[in-house]
């Protein structure tokens, strides 16, 4: 029982990270495209503050993406191949949803979700994930 308390808290720690990761390097990605067109369109001051600020997300990303990178490899050495797959399946099952969001510029609730076949997917597979952790923690 304990083991599976520990599985269900692993695996909503690894779902927290793994998206959040995922949203960030992306959502990076996509605001430096629309900043650069944005630079364009503003005054001299403005401009200059958003070039640095070009600066810093560029680091950011860089950043968010390397992390992305360690994280599976840092889950596969503490854990094993079943914690380190859950992670990487989390990360991926966030993809649809967070294009949404940039698509739309809502977060995805009840109301505006769409039940799209690789929505439905995403979420199959996410729940997927939690057996994966439950295996990697309990018998690993």
């Amino acid at each position: 029982m304990i083991c599976a308390l520990k599985a269900l808290v692993g695996w909503l720690i690894l779902m927290f990270i793994g998206t959040n990761l995922v949203g960030f390097f992306v959502r990076g990605l996509v605001q430096q495209s629309q900043m650069k067109e944005t630079v364009k369109q503003v005054q001299e001051i403005a401009a200059h503050e958003l070039r640095g600020n070009i600066r810093v997300n560029s680091v950011l990303n860089v950043l968010s993406g390397v992390v992305c990178i360690v994280y599976p490899y840092l889950l596969f050495r503490w854990w094993g191949w079943p914690v380190a797959t859950a992670g990487l399946i989390l990360m991926l099952v966030r993809l649809p949803d967070l294009f949404f969001e940039l698509r739309t510029g809502q977060k995805r609730k009840a109301a505006n979700m769409p039940k799209r076949p690789i929505d439905i997917f995403a979420t199959i597979l996410m729940w997927l994930t939690l057996p994966l952790v439950w295996w990697g923690i309990c018998h690993g």
